[in-house]
């Protein structure tokens, strides 16, 4: 189970944002008289509902988009469906979030409107990177930063902020820190201080990302401070959980996880979030594991299960049934640990299954993309070809044959020169289509087990290392990484780490390449 620690400031642009209860908002609209301000009333509405309810909140966004096509108000329309995209993102809603926001912006565009232009394009260039588009992402951020810096319009922040996101999730943790710290200094600058604490959070993450335990844990607790200022319940929640994280995987610090792993629980069970309560049930789980509690492990890992299933997502389904084997393994009932390990490997070769079918399809829509784009360029080419030769035959008549003869020439020339790299594209686009297909039939190949033994590593060493410590220094030896650790015994990198910290403990090394060597040097 791998938490989801990105917690974003997004661009809603639907009425000057104030603090007002749902009851409040459905007298306005009851009494309210103006077409226009109903509409964006219903936007703010829907709002409420966003993340809690999404049927209540697409019905009154709908409400409020059918009154200003109705009366053909542009503004409140781009208003409209900027709403509808950020509904649609809180629901993982990708494809039909970038629809809408596409929508606000062409609308914008009419309106001549720079402000929510700089905010489309940062909405926009956000949610491609939610789907790994990170190019795109990074082109489309940067054209709202400076339209933003142009206008000197603050949202500039969430730009700057969303930059160092995009570069997050390509890892790229030094890149990613100097936009987080840009976008601090920015919100600081515009007093944005609850916007501060989403941005302190993410720069906790990144630090703790680099190893770096005790440089995020201040900004973690100044994240947290700034939440309770403001009485925001989902970052206070988002803190604590970030909080446990970090002790949790600090050895010496482990056991102050769990109070914050426990608060954590409590906001969000109070806020009705069931999504994030699942995800902390699970981390609180793996520290009850961690932390010699079986028992209360298993009970939190079903509650889990539980919340996954009633939302209907398999989100790490695979690990949580995995981790069930191991929590059983412990208590002693090898009989449900055989179970939830059956159930583990029926569901990850689901979820492969799943992957490789979204990629073959990701391989056919790249292939017909650029087959298409050929085709383009060639019927451009053959455009141009036919517009140069009625140039030609204007020449002839003004100068005479030999210059049009040397003009055909070189129009053929050109002509071949074009076609010839056209071709070259074309075998380049299929040689890399291939070898993404034959990356996709490696997904199946095993590695080759090491060739360590347990016993006799263990009569060497004072201390014995586990079953799962010997598992963990197994595949470490065999140049997986951490991440590819944490996916073949479906655990997360936070356990990964520990076990790796127990084992070295025990080894007497410091790293990988001293674990091998002593092992080498041993067998």
């Amino acid at each position: 189970m791998k938490p989801l620690f990105i917690f974003v400031l997004f661009s809603i642009i639907i009425h000057p944002v104030q603090a007002q209860s749902t009851s409040d908002l459905k007298q306005q609209i009851d009494t309210c008289s103006s077409d226009s301000v109903k509409s964006l009333l219903y936007g703010k509405l829907a709002m409420q509902f966003g993340r809690s309810n999404p049927d209540s909140a697409f019905y009154y966004i709908s409400k409020g988009k059918s009154i200003a096509l109705e009366i053909g108000n542009l503004t409140c329309l781009a208003s409209m469906d900027n709403g509808m995209g950020n509904i649609h993102f809180f629901q993982s809603n990708y494809d039909s979030c970038i629809f809408y926001f596409s929508s606000c912006l062409k609308t914008s565009m009419k309106l001549n409107d720079s402000t929510r232009m700089g905010a489309m394009f940062n909405n926009i260039g956000l949610v491609y990177s939610y789907q790994a588009k990170y190019d795109t992402a990074l082109e489309l951020l940067h054209k709202s930063y400076e339209i933003r810096k142009n206008l000197e319009d603050e949202g500039i922040t969430s730009s700057v902020n969303n930059i160092g996101i995009v570069y997050q999730k390509m890892e790229l943790w030094e890149k990613a820190l100097e936009y987080y710290k840009e976008a601090a200094k920015l919100k600081e600058q515009y007093d944005q201080k609850l916007s501060l604490s989403n941005t302190l959070n993410n720069i906790g993450i990144v630090l703790k990302n680099m190893g770096k335990y005790s440089e995020a844990i201040p900004y973690y607790e100044q994240s947290l401070g700034i939440a309770i200022e403001f009485n925001d319940k989902i970052k206070e929640a988002n803190a604590h959980n970030n909080l446990a994280s970090v002790y949790h995987d600090t050895p010496d610090m482990i056991h102050l996880a769990g109070p914050h792993y426990e608060k954590s629980i409590a906001l969000k069970e109070e806020m009705g979030d069931k999504a994030g309560l699942a995800n902390t049930f699970g981390n609180y789980a793996e520290w009850m594991m961690d932390t010699g509690k079986p028992s209360k492990a298993i009970e939190y890992i079903k509650k889990a299960e539980a919340l996954n299933e009633e939302l209907g997502k398999n989100l790490y389904s695979s690990k949580i049934s995995r981790f069930k084997a191991d929590i059983y393994n412990q208590l002693g009932n090898p009989e449900e640990a055989y179970k939830a390990l059956q159930e583990a490997y029926r569901l990850r070769e689901e979820e492969l299954n799943e992957d490789l079918n979204n990629k073959v399809a990701d391989l056919e829509v790249q292939f017909e993309t650029a087959r298409k784009e050929s085709e383009i360029e060639r019927l451009s080419l053959e455009t141009d070809l036919q517009k140069a030769e009625l140039q030609n035959t204007r020449i002839i008549i003004l100068v005479g044959g030999g210059s049009a003869i040397l003009i055909v020439i070189l129009l053929v020339l050109f002509y071949r020169q074009r076609t010839r790299k056209m071709k070259a594209e074309q075998e380049a686009q299929d040689l890399q289509i291939e070898a993404l297909k034959k990356r996709l039939i490696d997904l199946n190949i095993s590695p080759s087990e090491p060739k360590v033994d347990a016993d006799q590593l263990n009569e060497k060493i004072n201390t014995p290392l586990s079953e799962r410590e010997f598992e963990v220094l197994k595949l470490t030896l065999e140049g997986k990484s951490n991440g590819e650790i944490a996916d073949l015994l479906f655990v997360s990198v936070s356990t990964v780490k520990f076990h790796l910290r127990n084992t070295y403990g025990k080894l007497g090394v410091n790293n990988r390449k001293e674990a091998l060597d002593y092992v080498v040097k041993t067998s």
